[in-house]
């Protein structure tokens, strides 16, 4: 089975998130603001150890990067301030 270059991308990605899925069930965790912040990490770093993608892929990732920067940012913004004004 020969897969291109984006299909080993997606089952990278998959099999990542699934694995971290099913560490927070072992420990319990079931806080959605930390799996969102670790789900980010790990795909931003996905994103960039991918270096064999082509030039059009990188540019389609671009957009979905720039929305889990953002996610990021409001999910770190509100744990922020849940803290302050604790």
């Amino acid at each position: 089975m020969n897969l291109t270059a984006t299909e080993k991308y997606v089952l990278r990605l998959a099999a990542l998130l699934m694995g971290t899925c099913v560490v927070f069930a072992w420990v319990g965790e079931s806080r959605i603001s930390l799996a969102i912040a670790v789900f980010t990490c790990e795909v931003l770093a996905l994103d960039q150890l991918s270096v064999h993608l082509g030039r059009r892929e990188r540019r389609a990732l671009a957009p979905v990067e720039a929305l889990l920067l953002g996610g990021f940012v409001v999910v770190v913004i509100a744990e922020v301030m849940r803290v302050i004004s604790f």
